[in-house]
This record gives C-alpha cells, structure tokens and sequence, in this order.
C-alpha cells in the first residue's frame, strides 16, 4: 500500500516530536501564516498543503522540497478532472441551460433596475437644480440687511 502524505507527515512529526500547534507555529515562522486546524486536516489527509505552505512545511521541517513532493505525490484529480471523462447526461445539459436562462433573467432585471435609478438620480439632480436656482433668485429679491 502506498504512504500518503498524511501518514509521511504524521511518522515525521511523531519522528522529530512535533505537534500540530508547534508545527504551525514553524511554518508562520517561515512567513506563511499556517493554523493548527491545517496542520490537523493535513494529518488526517482532509487536505494537503498548497505549493507555498508546502515549501514552508519542509524549510520548517528541515525536509528537502524533493522529499515534501514526494510524500505528497501528484496532486488528486478534481471533480472537474474526474467528471471531464465523462459525456454529461441530458438532464444535467437541460438543467443547466434552464439556469443559465434564470441567470440571465435575473442580470437583465438588475441591468433595467439600474437603469431606473440612474434615471432617477437625474430627476432628483434635475430639481435639485431648478431648487438651488429658485433659492438664488429668492435670495436676490430679500431686502438688503439692515
């Protein structure tokens, strides 16, 4: 069988007395700010470090990049990478044309809402306008201050 990443970490940190708290704070030391909730899901194979924390980990670690890259091996395929072989059924086609439809609806609404407050925004500057005049011109027919 195979040695995951999780199970390389786990034997090194048990190896070199780590624990999840003192590792993160070894990797934070390397400037990549790491939690020990990380370092526990890497552990238990929830996830794994991305390439920078992972350059961080094994300069933390005293480990080489070579040896972090090898415990980590190629990187699991994504469910787009997985599903990617796969022809998509007429159901999935449907119901995602279906959305793609409600999308558009909706930014189309949005697009004549904005379009209805910018018009808006004119009025109000409009009479703005016309009140600021008005103002000016009752200013001019007050009697001078005595």
């Amino acid at each position: 069988m195979a040695t995951t990443f999780a199970d390389q970490l786990t034997r090194w940190m048990d190896e070199d007395e780590w624990t999840e708290e003192s590792l993160a704070a070894a990797v934070t030391e390397q400037g990549i700010r790491t939690s020990q909730q990380s370092v526990s899901k890497w552990k238990r194979g929830e996830t794994r470090p991305d390439p920078i924390r992972a350059a961080a980990l094994a300069r933390a670690m005293g480990k080489s990049d070579v040896q972090i890259n090898d415990a980590l091996g190629p990187a699991p395929k994504t469910r787009v990478e997985v599903g990617a072989d796969a022809a998509p059924s007429q159901d999935l086609v449907t119901t995602l044309l279906h959305r793609i439809g409600q999308l558009e609806e909706q930014a189309s609404q949005r697009e004549r809402k904005v379009r209805e407050r910018e018009a808006r925004v004119r009025q109000l500057e409009t009479q703005v306008s016309r009140l600021e005049r008005l103002l000016t011109e009752l200013e001019r027919q007050l009697p001078p201050p005595e």
